[in-house]
């Protein structure tokens, strides 16, 4: 059989296992004697998921795929998600409807499940540390490209001098600055002075400084028009805050000298500006988790592009075009995660490499709002341009198929306010609600566990670093659920988004009103959530225990909103003397705990 022949049978046995699993599903849970079905079913499930990884090796090889995730992620997956539902309806004696309302909410059980079994990884995985080339003659050359607009200075020359500064050949390395700052902006004169002054010291580095006066594009336009003039083979591409180890391409050129096919490498991004505000000091530790988890994925499966911080072969951003494309009429959002679909598409793929290396966290929550708000608002634009192509595609293992997805589609983020009211409205049914909220929560549970445990707590007591904990994987999650859920409202009304980048300098510090003014939306849907759960406490399940945990565990996502304006409603970006104590390099010499 030709491999064009073996790509195609694949998709068409993929096809056929979704089709199987709802039959079954629906088999499964209308009739009375299941265990045996169930036993015949995980077994048949298991049995083609192992014939779709056979296949896939003529095609993929095993650098991309091990079967045991195969299983895990998707088999296990799909198992635990038809027993959950079976026995919620076996438990309450469910209805044809209820039958129904449970198989639309499939896709959320097994999302859940995914994201818990990911979680469990976590708790267990070692990341594998690369080797340092020590024959750095046969590496090749790498360009770099940092496009910045409107920052301060001080902060693009920390991003300049840490990728000068890499331990590589100077002829070999090349930084290529593509600046779109408005003619107004106080350092712009003295950032395109700064990098020419290199430009003179010919020590074998090349220096560019572009300026366009211009926003069209935005930052996939300043990328387009880098790409114009690199001349080294490969790629690397910096945000403004971006602060990378001395050896970073020691360690990484060689993954692309070994796999000619490897599109791209993505390293370990770490928050680095904790100590920029008490905000960002939660955030690192919510947004290091989810870089960590992408980089988990991304282990034996598809690989999250998220940006920056990251290694492009230049022959494959040749060949899937340009970074600015459009849909529906305006710039794609997240030009990042769509790059990394069309790299898979044609034939090329992407690589977690576990190097650390910095940037800067959102320092407010105005800041964090308007990240979320572009990423999810970008997901939905990308699940709206390329589901089919994805579903379709042959170039893309099954796992990977699965692993995007799950990254567009976050149902969580819309379901879980839903559950939350609907467990405190609905007091009757409260053992559903208990079950699917417990199942929301799950995921946070076992991160918070684990990064407890992988970071122990030095300099501040345990009860401090627990409540840290609480607030980045509970209190923090609660307002980036709310932040996405407006995205995704807006993106279905086609309203404008609006955003504002990370903090660079000071701020003045925010009043409480000026706080509760700008989140009143958010604090009122806390207080509504809140005083219907003691309502329904006192008048209508008293004396019902499941009904009165559900009722709390419900509230506790409401409190949880407005714990949100207590502890970051005021927090702002602070003076910093030395920008170095907000880099990798200050980082990679201290406990990460102890920075939290």
């Amino acid at each position: 059989m030709t491999l064009g022949r073996i790509k195609k049978f694949k998709y068409k046995t993929e096809v056929a296992l979704i089709f199987f699993s709802i039959a079954m599903y629906f088999t499964t849970i209308m009739q009375n004697v299941v265990w045996e079905t169930l036993l015949w079913m995980t077994a048949t499930l298991l049995s083609t998921l192992y014939y779709i990884y056979k296949t896939s090796l003529k095609s993929f090889g095993k650098r991309r795929q091990k079967l045991i995730y195969t299983i895990s992620f998707i088999g296990l997956s799909a198992v635990f998600t038809i027993i959950n539902n079976y026995i919620l309806l076996l438990a309450f004696e469910a209805s044809i409807s209820a039958k129904i309302f449970m198989f639309i909410l499939t896709p959320l059980t097994f999302q859940m499940y995914y994201k818990i079994i990911l979680c469990t990884q976590y708790l267990f995985f070692k990341p594998p540390q690369p080797e340092t080339c020590t024959n750095i003659d046969a590496l090749p050359g790498c360009s770099m490209i940092l496009a910045t607009r409107n920052e301060p200075f001080d902060v693009c020359k920390m991003t300049f001098d840490s990728a000068n500064s890499l331990n590589y050949p100077a002829d070999k390395k090349e930084i290529i600055i593509v600046d779109n700052s408005d003619l107004s902006h106080k350092d712009l004169t003295k950032w395109k002075n700064y990098v020419e002054k290199h430009v003179k010291l010919n020590n074998g580095t090349i220096y560019r400084f572009i300026h366009r006066n211009s926003t069209i594009g935005f930052k996939p336009k300043n990328l387009d028009i880098g790409m114009t003039h690199v001349s080294k083979p490969y790629v690397m591409l910096l945000d403004a805050d971006s602060t990378l180890m001395p050896n970073t391409l020691k360690q990484v050129m060689p993954e692309f000298a070994a796999d000619p096919k490897l599109g791209f490498a993505s390293l370990l991004i770490k928050g680095t500006n904790n100590a920029s505000s008490f905000f960002a000091k939660i955030g690192c530790i919510s947004q290091n988790m989810l870089r960590y988890t992408m980089g988990l994925i991304g282990q034996n499966g598809f690989v999250i592009f998220q940006g920056h911080n990251s290694v492009w072969s230049k022959e494959t951003l040749r060949a899937i075009g340009p970074w600015l494309e459009t849909h529906r009429g305006e710039p794609m959002i997240v030009e990042d995660v769509a790059a990394a679909v069309r790299c898979y598409f044609k034939g090329h793929y992407g690589r977690t490499i576990w190097l650390d290396s910095g940037e800067w966290v959102p320092t407010s929550m105005k800041e964090c709002e308007s990240m979320w708000m572009r990423w999810t608002y970008g997901n939905m634009q990308i699940t709206h341009k390329y589901f089919w192509s994805i579903v379709k595609s042959n170039m893309i293992t099954f796992k990977e198929k699965t692993d995007i997805l799950n990254q567009m589609f976050s149902f969580s983020v819309v379901l879980t306010p839903v559950f939350a009211f609907l467990g405190i409205l609905l007091p009757h049914t409260s053992p559903i609600w208990l079950a699917y909220i417990i199942l929301l929560n799950a995921p946070a549970i076992l991160s918070m566990i684990g990064y407890g445990m992988k970071n122990k707590s030095q300099g501040s007591s345990k009860i401090r670093w627990l409540l840290q904990l609480y607030l980045a994987f509970f209190v923090m999650n609660s307002f980036i659920t709310w932040v996405s859920a407006k995205a995704v409202v807006n993106y279905l009304l086609r309203r404008d988004q609006g955003w504002k980048p990370t903090g660079k300098t000071a701020e003045s510090r925010v009043n409480w009103m000026s706080a509760i003014r700008a989140y009143k939306g958010m604090m009122g849907f806390g207080i509504t959530g809140i005083t219907c759960a003691i309502l329904m406490d006192i008048y209508l399940v008293p004396g019902a225990l499941v009904a009165t945990i559900v009722l709390f565990i419900s509230a506790l996502f409401f409190v949880n909103l407005i714990l949100n304006i207590m502890f970051f409603g005021r927090s702002v970006m602070s003076a910093t003397g030395n920008l170095e104590t907000l880099s990798i390099h200050q980082l990679s010499h201290l406990p990460e705990s102890h920075l939290s």
